[in-house]
């Protein structure tokens, strides 16, 4: 899929409802999917999200994920989580070829540059992000799947699930899923392996429901593609605290170690280390438990061993070495599956 352009003229019709502000200039600031800066003479700045990644290229249109994230914004707005920032839609496709997402600026600064920025108070930064996620991952519903259409009703999930293939096809949403994902991996992967290790991974994977599959009942609410640099956090008077997140794209009900999972493999590097990891998990409330979180994180791990360099592995040779070790952790110290010094 090509990359959309936005107009001055574009943009001034799909904020008119919105603000009647002279716009001062439009910014193309993500490629991943289309995101534009809408900056305005009088009433700040705005944000317009074309979903157009690589994932969306055979939809004709993306409405259920405009709708998606603007039903996630509304439902944590009445659960009491107010996002401080404005979401609009429009799907009228007559201004501009797609659906889109509108929203005003989400004041504060993005978690990891908050920790880089201000190192001596990174444990209130880290506070902040674990309140901020304990109270999104305390959100249960009856059904696990994607978050569609809520209205004005506590409960999101509102399409008919049998119509709808990709209803509970993530591996966040059932652990069936996550077992044939991991599966996927693993045969991908073998020929980095020992048999010795392509064993153990084999055994990991096959007690996936034992380990996994109890975070998944209760469904909870799963940011799911999560990035701790979607959240903002802010500094007042009492301290740090978090004042909200972009990108609801792909949130779901299901299983929160992924979120967590996820939390761990980007703030390692941002960190250098995993010894934060005591703090935030003290103000989450509880540790994920200890199987579960290491089959996640390291099928994820192993997803990218051999492919091109990522930050949570910055010594590819190394990790392989410690395999075999964190396979068989038995607690989260000896659990280190990051390098505690940067080459």
């Amino acid at each position: 899929m090509d990359s959309l352009q936005l107009s001055t003229d574009a943009a001034s019709k799909l904020l008119t409802a919105i603000t009647d502000s002279p716009i001062l200039d439009v910014q193309h600031i993500s490629n991943t999917n289309d995101v534009f800066k809408v900056v305005t003479e009088r009433d700040g700045n705005f944000y317009v999200k074309f979903h157009t990644s690589q994932w969306y290229k055979e939809a004709a249109d993306t409405y259920l994920v405009v709708q998606r994230e603007k039903a996630v914004s509304e439902m944590l707005k009445r659960k009491g989580i107010p996002l401080n920032y404005d979401t609009w839609v429009d799907c009228s496709r007559s201004i501009v070829s797609r659906s889109v997402l509108i929203s005003s600026e989400l004041p504060g600064i993005p978690v990891p540059t908050a920790l880089v920025e201000s190192q001596g108070e990174r444990d209130q930064i880290l506070a902040a992000l674990a309140h901020f996620l304990r109270q999104l991952h305390e959100l249960t519903f009856a059904t696990a799947g994607y978050i569609e259409f809520c209205g004005d009703a506590d409960m999101p999930l509102a399409l008919d699930p049998r119509e709808c293939y990709w209803w509970d096809t993530h591996a966040c949403q059932k652990e069936a899923n996550y077992q044939k994902l991991a599966s996927g991996i693993l045969e991908a992967k073998k020929a980095l392996l020992s048999p010795n290790l392509c064993a153990s991974f084999e055994a990991m994977i096959e007690a996936i429901p034992v380990s996994v599959g109890p975070g998944y009942s209760p469904p909870r609410l799963v940011i799911n593609n999560y990035h701790p640099f979607h959240i903002h956090v802010v500094r007042g008077p009492s301290g740090w605290r978090a004042a909200g997140l972009y990108d609801f794209e792909a949130a779901s009900s299901g299983n929160p170690i992924f979120d967590l999972v996820g939390n761990e493999l980007q703030l390692a590097p941002v960190i250098g280390n995993l010894a934060w990891r005591d703090h935030f998990y003290s103000v989450y409330g509880q540790r994920p438990a200890l199987e579960a979180f290491k089959t996640v994180l390291l099928c994820f791990l192993l997803l990218d061993l051999g492919g091109k360099p990522v930050a949570a592995i910055p010594n590819p040779d190394w990790l392989m070495a410690r395999l075999p070790d964190l396979i068989e952790a038995e607690t989260y110290d000896a659990f280190d599956w990051y390098p505690a010094n940067r080459p």
